[in-house]
């Protein structure tokens, strides 16, 4: 943590990290960030990343493009795209469903 306050979810177990604090997600771990303070900063590294990086990148462009934005999705065929461009690394992220 850079600076802020961030509440993480790694599996089943919740975690607070402060500033200055680490965390680290095991690979094909489910996890979720949450950030508790405005101006929260988190520094990510990802090892590999696997393309998941060039994914990030195509991603914030569709934001700053504005093709994706508070008020929804403003080129469904753009937004498409990206997400065709990225498919091997979303569906690589997905954990296998438990049975029930």
């Amino acid at each position: 943590m850079v600076r802020g306050r961030l509440e993480v979810v790694l599996g089943e177990q919740t975690r607070l990290v402060e500033s200055g604090e680490e965390v680290s997600v095991p690979a094909r771990t489910p996890h979720a960030f949450r950030a508790l303070v405005p101006d929260t900063q988190v520094l990510t590294v990802l090892d590999p990343g696997h393309g998941f990086e060039a994914m990030l990148e195509d991603t914030y462009a569709l934001f700053d493009d504005g093709i994706v934005g508070p008020g929804g999705i403003a080129d469904v065929d753009a937004f498409q795209a990206c997400l065709a461009r990225h498919r091997d690394v979303i569906v690589s992220l997905r954990l296998p469903q438990k049975n029930a």
